[in-house]
């Protein structure tokens, strides 16, 4: 039985380690292209990753260096994506950090902080929805977010962490809102973990 992401392109950010990892390593037994996209400091793994990919059945896997914050650098790895493998049929926003430092109250956690979070792990979602659109929308493809429990019910000593998790899954409602008639054939969800094991 053929599986429905064979020879289908699929993106991961945050894919060096982790979920990420497993998601991308799934995604290449079911014989789908992989991309894995982590920050520049993981190439090695990230490129492990890919070769790891490819052993499992992936029929090419590359690594692309990125860093979620940065909107350039996601409209770059959906164009290195795109060019490299054909198109884009599935992006899965997974690239996210758990918090900053040890666990703080929020009147403890700094400015800086508390934005080096909601950078990564919300606008990080944000950038992935913002330049995968345009070619999932011509794919027909999935946009897949990881949120998190702990964006619903909030958790002591990761403020950051809870209101960018919170931030994901309303943006994830927002996406799935069907409204606008080049978005109706696109699929959009989250999935929210409550704890990673390694």
């Amino acid at each position: 039985m053929a599986s429905d992401l064979a020879d289908k392109v699929v993106v991961v950010t945050g894919s060096a380690f982790g979920i990420g990892r497993a998601i991308a390593l799934r995604a290449a037994l079911q014989g789908a292209m992989v991309v894995i996209a982590d920050v520049p400091g993981e190439k090695d793994a990230g490129k492990r990753t890919a070769t790891q990919c490819e052993a499992a059945g992936s029929p090419k896997s590359i690594f692309v260096a990125c860093d979620v914050s940065k909107g350039p650098q996601v409209a770059a790895l959906m164009h290195t994506a795109a060019n490299e493998c054909g198109s884009i049929d599935v992006v899965y926003a997974n690239a996210g950090v758990g918090g900053i430092g040890p666990g703080k109250w929020a009147h403890e956690v700094s400015d800086e902080d508390f934005m080096q979070v909601v950078a990564i792990n919300l606008c990080g979602v944000f950038h992935a929805a913002k330049y995968s659109l345009p070619y999932l929308v011509k794919s027909q493809g999935v946009l897949i977010n990881t949120g998190s429990t702990f964006g619903m019910v909030g958790s002591h000593y990761a403020p950051a962490y809870c209101a960018s998790k919170g931030g994901v899954i309303n943006l994830t409602r927002q996406l799935a809102e069907i409204g606008r008639v080049p978005l109706e054939h696109l699929e959009r969800g989250a999935v929210l973990p409550a704890a990673a094991v390694p």
